[in-house]
Protein backbone atom coordinates (compact mmCIF):
# COMPACT_ATOMS: atom_id res chain seq x y z
CA UNK A 1 0.00 0.00 0.00
CA UNK A 2 1.56 3.26 -1.12
CA UNK A 3 0.98 6.69 0.29
CA UNK A 4 1.13 9.98 -1.53
CA UNK A 5 3.42 12.55 0.00
CA UNK A 6 2.40 16.14 -0.50
CA UNK A 7 4.51 19.21 0.09
CA UNK A 8 3.03 20.94 3.13
CA UNK A 9 1.56 24.36 2.49
CA UNK A 10 3.22 26.93 4.76
CA UNK A 11 0.77 28.49 7.19
CA UNK A 12 -0.38 32.03 6.50
CA UNK A 13 1.49 34.56 8.61
CA UNK A 14 -0.56 35.71 11.57
CA UNK A 15 -0.80 39.50 11.83
CA UNK A 16 0.62 41.31 14.81
CA UNK A 17 -2.01 42.67 17.13
CA UNK A 18 -0.31 46.04 17.67
CA UNK A 19 2.84 47.92 16.82
CA UNK A 20 3.96 51.13 18.48
CA UNK A 21 6.27 53.76 16.95
CA UNK A 22 8.86 52.93 19.60
CA UNK A 23 8.76 49.25 18.67
CA UNK A 24 9.18 50.09 15.00
CA UNK A 25 12.13 52.33 15.75
CA UNK A 26 13.78 49.57 17.80
CA UNK A 27 13.21 47.05 15.02
CA UNK A 28 14.81 49.37 12.49
CA UNK A 29 17.75 50.03 14.82
CA UNK A 30 18.29 46.31 15.35
CA UNK A 31 18.11 45.72 11.58
CA UNK A 32 20.71 48.44 11.00
CA UNK A 33 23.02 46.88 13.59
CA UNK A 34 22.64 43.43 12.02
CA UNK A 35 23.28 44.82 8.54
CA UNK A 36 26.40 46.62 9.72
CA UNK A 37 27.69 43.47 11.46
CA UNK A 38 27.03 41.29 8.39
CA UNK A 39 28.67 43.79 6.08
CA UNK A 40 31.72 44.06 8.33
CA UNK A 41 32.07 40.28 8.50
CA UNK A 42 31.77 39.85 4.74
CA UNK A 43 34.31 42.62 4.19
CA UNK A 44 36.71 40.78 6.49
CA UNK A 45 36.10 37.51 4.62
CA UNK A 46 36.71 39.16 1.24
CA UNK A 47 39.98 40.66 2.51
CA UNK A 48 41.03 37.23 3.80
CA UNK A 49 40.07 35.66 0.47
CA UNK A 50 42.23 38.20 -1.35
CA UNK A 51 45.22 37.56 0.93
CA UNK A 52 44.79 33.79 0.64
CA UNK A 53 44.44 33.86 -3.14
CA UNK A 54 47.48 36.10 -3.52
CA UNK A 55 49.55 33.77 -1.34
CA UNK A 56 48.39 30.71 -3.26
CA UNK A 57 49.29 32.33 -6.55
CA UNK A 58 52.80 33.11 -5.30
CA UNK A 59 53.29 29.60 -3.90
CA UNK A 60 52.13 27.93 -7.11
CA UNK A 61 54.34 30.19 -9.21
CA UNK A 62 57.31 29.30 -7.00
CA UNK A 63 56.58 25.60 -7.33
CA UNK A 64 56.19 25.82 -11.08
CA UNK A 65 59.31 27.91 -11.56
CA UNK A 66 61.33 25.26 -9.76
CA UNK A 67 60.76 23.09 -12.82
CA UNK A 68 63.37 25.10 -14.68
CA UNK A 69 66.03 23.47 -12.50
CA UNK A 70 64.75 20.11 -13.63
CA UNK A 71 65.05 21.14 -17.24
CA UNK A 72 68.69 22.05 -16.68
CA UNK A 73 69.34 18.78 -14.85
CA UNK A 74 67.66 16.62 -17.47
CA UNK A 75 69.21 18.39 -20.46
CA UNK A 76 70.86 15.89 -22.74
CA UNK A 77 74.66 16.10 -22.58
CA UNK A 78 76.56 16.78 -25.76
CA UNK A 79 78.32 13.83 -27.37
CA UNK A 80 82.06 13.27 -27.72
CA UNK A 81 84.92 11.21 -26.37
CA UNK A 82 85.64 13.55 -23.48
CA UNK A 83 82.02 13.46 -22.36
CA UNK A 84 82.05 9.70 -22.47
CA UNK A 85 85.17 9.57 -20.30
CA UNK A 86 83.85 11.86 -17.58
CA UNK A 87 80.21 10.72 -17.63
CA UNK A 88 80.68 8.08 -14.96
CA UNK A 89 82.38 10.60 -12.69
CA UNK A 90 79.42 12.99 -13.07
CA UNK A 91 76.93 10.33 -12.14
CA UNK A 92 77.28 10.90 -8.39
CA UNK A 93 77.06 14.69 -8.77
CA UNK A 94 73.87 14.31 -10.81
CA UNK A 95 72.31 12.13 -8.12
CA UNK A 96 73.21 14.64 -5.42
CA UNK A 97 71.91 17.53 -7.52
CA UNK A 98 68.67 15.68 -8.17
CA UNK A 99 68.19 15.06 -4.46
CA UNK A 100 68.89 18.70 -3.69
CA UNK A 101 66.29 19.81 -6.24
CA UNK A 102 63.82 17.26 -4.87
CA UNK A 103 64.29 18.64 -1.34
CA UNK A 104 63.69 22.20 -2.54
CA UNK A 105 60.61 21.14 -4.47
CA UNK A 106 59.33 19.20 -1.48
CA UNK A 107 59.63 22.27 0.73
CA UNK A 108 57.69 24.36 -1.79
CA UNK A 109 55.10 21.59 -2.11
CA UNK A 110 54.59 21.51 1.68
CA UNK A 111 54.05 25.29 1.69
CA UNK A 112 51.39 24.88 -1.02
CA UNK A 113 49.62 22.08 0.85
CA UNK A 114 49.53 24.16 4.05
CA UNK A 115 48.00 27.04 2.09
CA UNK A 116 45.47 24.70 0.49
CA UNK A 117 44.43 23.43 3.92
CA UNK A 118 43.85 27.04 4.92
CA UNK A 119 41.82 27.52 1.76
CA UNK A 120 39.73 24.45 2.58
CA UNK A 121 39.03 25.72 6.11
CA UNK A 122 38.24 29.14 4.68
CA UNK A 123 35.76 27.55 2.26
CA UNK A 124 33.99 25.97 5.25
CA UNK A 125 33.87 29.36 6.97
CA UNK A 126 32.33 30.90 3.86
CA UNK A 127 29.69 28.16 3.84
CA UNK A 128 28.75 28.85 7.47
CA UNK A 129 28.54 32.57 6.78
CA UNK A 130 26.32 31.95 3.75
CA UNK A 131 23.99 29.80 5.89
CA UNK A 132 23.77 32.53 8.53
CA UNK A 133 22.98 35.13 5.89
CA UNK A 134 20.32 32.83 4.45
CA UNK A 135 18.73 32.67 7.90
CA UNK A 136 18.74 36.47 7.95
CA UNK A 137 17.08 36.60 4.52
CA UNK A 138 14.51 34.00 5.56
CA UNK A 139 13.76 36.01 8.71
CA UNK A 140 13.24 39.13 6.60
CA UNK A 141 10.80 37.21 4.39
CA UNK A 142 8.86 36.03 7.43
CA UNK A 143 8.81 39.50 8.96
CA UNK A 144 7.69 41.06 5.69
CA UNK A 145 4.87 38.52 5.32
CA UNK A 146 3.79 39.17 8.91
CA UNK A 147 3.84 42.96 8.46
CA UNK A 148 1.85 42.71 5.23
CA UNK A 149 -0.70 40.48 6.93
CA UNK A 150 -0.93 42.99 9.78
CA UNK A 151 -1.31 45.87 7.30
CA UNK A 152 -4.05 43.93 5.52
CA UNK A 153 -5.90 43.37 8.77
CA UNK A 154 -5.50 47.03 9.76
CA UNK A 155 -6.71 48.16 6.33
CA UNK A 156 -9.81 45.99 6.57
CA UNK A 157 -10.43 47.37 10.06
CA UNK A 158 -10.08 50.97 8.81
CA UNK A 159 -12.64 50.44 6.05
CA UNK A 160 -14.98 48.64 8.45
CA UNK A 161 -14.78 51.47 10.98
CA UNK A 162 -15.15 54.08 8.23
CA UNK A 163 -18.44 52.49 7.19
CA UNK A 164 -19.52 52.35 10.83
CA UNK A 165 -18.69 56.03 11.37
CA UNK A 166 -20.61 57.02 8.22
CA UNK A 167 -23.62 55.03 9.37
CA UNK A 168 -23.53 56.59 12.82
CA UNK A 169 -23.12 60.08 11.34
CA UNK A 170 -26.21 59.57 9.20
CA UNK A 171 -28.14 58.59 12.30
CA UNK A 172 -26.67 61.43 14.40
CA UNK A 173 -29.67 63.74 13.91
CA UNK A 174 -32.08 61.31 15.46
CA UNK A 175 -29.68 59.53 17.79
CA UNK A 176 -29.86 59.85 21.56
CA UNK A 177 -26.87 60.28 23.86
CA UNK A 178 -26.07 56.58 23.41
CA UNK A 179 -25.70 57.10 19.64
CA UNK A 180 -23.37 60.05 20.18
CA UNK A 181 -21.29 57.94 22.49
CA UNK A 182 -21.04 55.15 19.89
CA UNK A 183 -20.05 57.68 17.19
CA UNK A 184 -17.35 59.15 19.39
CA UNK A 185 -15.99 55.69 20.18
CA UNK A 186 -16.03 54.67 16.51
CA UNK A 187 -14.09 57.79 15.52
CA UNK A 188 -11.52 57.07 18.21
CA UNK A 189 -11.16 53.46 17.05
CA UNK A 190 -10.84 54.66 13.43
CA UNK A 191 -7.93 56.94 14.30
CA UNK A 192 -6.22 54.12 16.18
CA UNK A 193 -6.71 51.71 13.27
CA UNK A 194 -5.36 54.32 10.82
CA UNK A 195 -2.24 54.75 12.93
CA UNK A 196 -1.76 50.99 13.12
CA UNK A 197 -2.12 50.76 9.35
CA UNK A 198 0.49 53.47 8.83
CA UNK A 199 2.89 51.75 11.20
CA UNK A 200 2.49 48.32 9.59
CA UNK A 201 2.83 49.88 6.14
CA UNK A 202 6.08 51.54 7.27
CA UNK A 203 7.32 48.24 8.72
CA UNK A 204 6.53 46.40 5.47
CA UNK A 205 8.27 49.09 3.40
CA UNK A 206 11.33 48.88 5.64
CA UNK A 207 11.40 45.08 5.34
CA UNK A 208 11.09 45.17 1.56
CA UNK A 209 14.00 47.64 1.39
CA UNK A 210 16.20 45.42 3.53
CA UNK A 211 15.67 42.27 1.43
CA UNK A 212 17.64 43.13 -1.77
CA UNK A 213 20.95 44.05 -0.08
CA UNK A 214 20.62 41.09 2.30
CA UNK A 215 20.11 38.73 -0.65
CA UNK A 216 23.03 40.28 -2.52
CA UNK A 217 25.31 39.88 0.47
CA UNK A 218 24.24 36.24 0.87
CA UNK A 219 24.76 35.52 -2.84
CA UNK A 220 28.20 37.15 -2.74
CA UNK A 221 29.36 34.88 0.07
CA UNK A 222 27.73 31.83 -1.53
CA UNK A 223 29.58 32.51 -4.80
CA UNK A 224 32.87 32.89 -2.95
CA UNK A 225 32.25 29.57 -1.20
CA UNK A 226 31.38 27.72 -4.40
CA UNK A 227 34.41 29.04 -6.29
CA UNK A 228 36.84 28.39 -3.44
CA UNK A 229 35.49 24.86 -2.89
CA UNK A 230 35.85 24.00 -6.59
CA UNK A 231 39.34 25.46 -6.69
CA UNK A 232 40.49 23.54 -3.61
CA UNK A 233 39.25 20.26 -5.07
CA UNK A 234 40.99 20.81 -8.40
CA UNK A 235 44.21 22.24 -6.95
CA UNK A 236 44.48 19.44 -4.39
CA UNK A 237 44.32 16.80 -7.10
CA UNK A 238 46.99 18.55 -9.18
CA UNK A 239 49.39 19.32 -6.33
CA UNK A 240 49.01 15.84 -4.85
CA UNK A 241 50.06 14.31 -8.16
CA UNK A 242 53.05 16.65 -8.28
CA UNK A 243 53.90 15.84 -4.65
CA UNK A 244 54.02 12.10 -5.29
CA UNK A 245 56.43 12.64 -8.19
CA UNK A 246 58.56 15.06 -6.20
CA UNK A 247 58.99 12.43 -3.48
CA UNK A 248 59.87 9.82 -6.11
CA UNK A 249 62.41 12.09 -7.76
CA UNK A 250 65.11 11.69 -5.12
CA UNK A 251 65.02 7.90 -5.22
CA UNK A 252 63.98 7.20 -8.79
CA UNK A 253 65.93 4.61 -10.70
CA UNK A 254 64.69 6.08 -13.96
CA UNK A 255 65.10 9.76 -13.19
CA UNK A 256 64.42 11.08 -16.73
CA UNK A 257 60.97 9.44 -16.75
CA UNK A 258 60.07 10.87 -13.34
CA UNK A 259 61.37 14.29 -14.35
CA UNK A 260 59.21 14.25 -17.46
CA UNK A 261 56.11 13.27 -15.46
CA UNK A 262 56.85 15.88 -12.80
CA UNK A 263 57.32 18.61 -15.36
CA UNK A 264 53.93 17.68 -16.83
CA UNK A 265 52.36 17.89 -13.37
CA UNK A 266 53.92 21.28 -12.70
CA UNK A 267 52.67 22.53 -16.06
CA UNK A 268 49.14 21.56 -15.01
CA UNK A 269 49.41 24.03 -12.14
CA UNK A 270 48.94 26.79 -14.71
CA UNK A 271 45.17 26.31 -14.61
CA UNK A 272 45.18 26.60 -10.81
CA UNK A 273 47.16 29.82 -11.07
CA UNK A 274 44.60 31.20 -13.53
CA UNK A 275 41.90 30.49 -10.94
CA UNK A 276 43.85 32.33 -8.25
CA UNK A 277 44.19 35.29 -10.62
CA UNK A 278 40.41 35.27 -10.99
CA UNK A 279 39.90 35.15 -7.22
CA UNK A 280 42.28 38.04 -6.65
CA UNK A 281 40.47 40.13 -9.27
CA UNK A 282 37.05 39.16 -7.88
CA UNK A 283 38.11 40.10 -4.35
CA UNK A 284 39.39 43.44 -5.63
CA UNK A 285 36.08 44.07 -7.42
CA UNK A 286 34.12 43.25 -4.27
CA UNK A 287 36.31 45.47 -2.11
CA UNK A 288 36.32 48.40 -4.56
CA UNK A 289 32.76 48.36 -5.87
CA UNK A 290 30.23 45.80 -4.58
CA UNK A 291 30.65 46.20 -0.81
CA UNK A 292 30.94 50.03 -0.88
CA UNK A 293 27.80 50.14 -3.03
CA UNK A 294 25.93 47.93 -0.55
CA UNK A 295 27.09 50.12 2.32
CA UNK A 296 25.89 53.25 0.50
CA UNK A 297 22.51 51.68 -0.21
CA UNK A 298 22.06 50.70 3.42
CA UNK A 299 22.99 54.23 4.46
CA UNK A 300 20.47 55.69 2.01
CA UNK A 301 17.83 53.34 3.40
CA UNK A 302 18.51 54.57 6.92
CA UNK A 303 18.11 58.17 5.79
CA UNK A 304 14.75 57.49 4.13
CA UNK A 305 13.15 55.62 7.05
CA UNK A 306 11.40 58.71 8.38
CA UNK A 307 7.87 57.42 8.99
CA UNK A 308 8.57 55.79 12.33
CA UNK A 309 10.56 58.80 13.52
CA UNK A 310 7.69 61.15 12.59
CA UNK A 311 5.16 58.93 14.36
CA UNK A 312 7.39 58.78 17.43
CA UNK A 313 7.30 62.56 17.84
CA UNK A 314 5.44 63.91 20.92
CA UNK A 315 2.55 65.20 18.79
CA UNK A 316 2.39 63.24 15.55
CA UNK A 317 0.12 64.53 12.81
CA UNK A 318 -2.88 62.24 12.51
CA UNK A 319 -4.16 61.06 9.16
CA UNK A 320 -7.44 62.48 7.97
CA UNK A 321 -10.31 60.10 7.37
CA UNK A 322 -9.88 60.48 3.60
CA UNK A 323 -6.15 59.75 3.86
CA UNK A 324 -6.78 56.75 6.08
CA UNK A 325 -9.40 55.37 3.66
CA UNK A 326 -7.09 55.89 0.67
CA UNK A 327 -4.21 54.19 2.49
CA UNK A 328 -6.41 51.26 3.45
CA UNK A 329 -7.64 50.77 -0.12
CA UNK A 330 -4.09 51.01 -1.46
CA UNK A 331 -2.83 48.52 1.13
CA UNK A 332 -5.47 45.99 0.13
CA UNK A 333 -4.69 46.44 -3.58
CA UNK A 334 -0.95 45.97 -2.98
CA UNK A 335 -1.59 42.92 -0.82
CA UNK A 336 -3.75 41.36 -3.55
CA UNK A 337 -1.09 42.08 -6.18
CA UNK A 338 1.65 40.58 -3.98
CA UNK A 339 -0.42 37.43 -3.49
CA UNK A 340 -0.98 37.08 -7.25
CA UNK A 341 2.76 37.52 -7.87
CA UNK A 342 3.56 34.83 -5.31
CA UNK A 343 1.20 32.44 -7.13
CA UNK A 344 2.86 33.20 -10.47
CA UNK A 345 6.34 32.61 -9.04
CA UNK A 346 5.42 29.28 -7.42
Amino acid sequence: MSTTHRTPVPPREEPEQALSPGQLLRREQQARERNAAHLERVTTLVAEQQELSTGLRQDLVSLQEAGTELEALSAAPSGGMLEALVRRFRRRQEILARRSIAEGLLQRYEVVTVRLRRASAFSDELRLCALELQQEVDGLHQGLARDRASARGAAERVLELEREVERLEEDAGRADSGGARALDGARFDLRGAALSLELFEAAATSGSQQLPPARELRDTVQSLHEEMAQFVLAANATTNAAGRRIQALGMAADAPLVVTELQASLAELGEAMEHTEHYVEEARRLMDHVLPDLSARLQAERETQAVARRLAEPEPVALSRAEARAMAERALREDAMAEVESWLES
